[in-house]
């Protein structure tokens, strides 16, 4: 609940002050183009660069070797690893179908439901039809 108030209050006094003194805001428009959560398009040539670098090294030894699906998902969005991709979407999916129903634990879902929504982005191009219906 801490997290929520640290970031709604600044939200909520920023919203109050532009309408109240009559601030225009323009809200920004959601991207078409898959990837859109994190990551755009244009910075997958720079990620791919870094990760030969020595810096970055000891993380991109932890993804490659994790079976996370936001790892596996990202494997996939740099390396093009459809067998990584495919495993993300899979216990991505799996994970969203256990935490749907209308118990308290679907309701306790939101690392299954940041997970699900980068695993989506990040896979986009190896989702069935059947799969992205699911999780629209």
């Amino acid at each position: 609940m801490l997290v929520t108030k640290k970031v709604f209050l600044p939200i909520s006094f920023f919203i109050l002050i532009n309408f109240s003194f009559g601030f225009s805001a323009s809200i920004l428009k959601i991207p078409y183009d898959h990837p859109r959560v994190y990551i755009r398009p244009h910075h997958i040539p720079e990620l791919k660069k870094k990760i030969n670098d020595d810096q970055f090294k000891p993380a991109w030894n932890y993804i490659t070797n994790s079976n996370h699906p936001l790892c596996l998902a990202f494997k996939f969005l740099i390396l093009n690893d459809t067998k990584a991709g495919l495993k993300a979407i899979k216990q991505g999916l799996a994970e969203l179908k256990k935490r749907t129903d209308k118990t308290q634990a679907g309701r306790r879902s939101h690392k299954a439901n940041h997970y699900g929504a980068c695993v989506y982005d990040w896979c986009y191009p190896l989702f069935s039809e059947e799969q992205k219906n699911f999780i629209r």
